[in-house]
């Protein structure tokens, strides 16, 4: 195989995070998050008991549910709760 065929079948592993690093970045419970979950927070269930979130779709989620509507001074608030976007 040449590495034009090995670069193209490569695949790119989203990065997540658990439950625990999520309640960090968000400034926000892991119940809240369990909440979030069922309101349509997108996660992935690898295991019975684990719980995983795309960072990528996770913050989009959560740009979307906190800033429609909202003024830029709001945006900046949340950013300065500690949510990291």
């Amino acid at each position: 195989m040449n590495d034009t065929e090995s670069n193209s079948t490569k695949t790119t592993t989203p990065f997540t995070i658990t439950t625990r690093e999520a309640s960090k970045r968000y400034s926000v419970s892991a119940r809240t998050l369990n909440h979030w979950r069922a309101t349509g927070m997108p996660y992935l269930l690898p295991g019975p008991r684990k719980v995983l979130f795309v960072v990528e779709e996770a913050d989009a989620w959560v740009l979307k549910k906190f800033a429609i509507g909202r003024t830029k001074p709001t945006l900046a608030r949340i950013a300065s709760a500690g949510v990291v976007l």
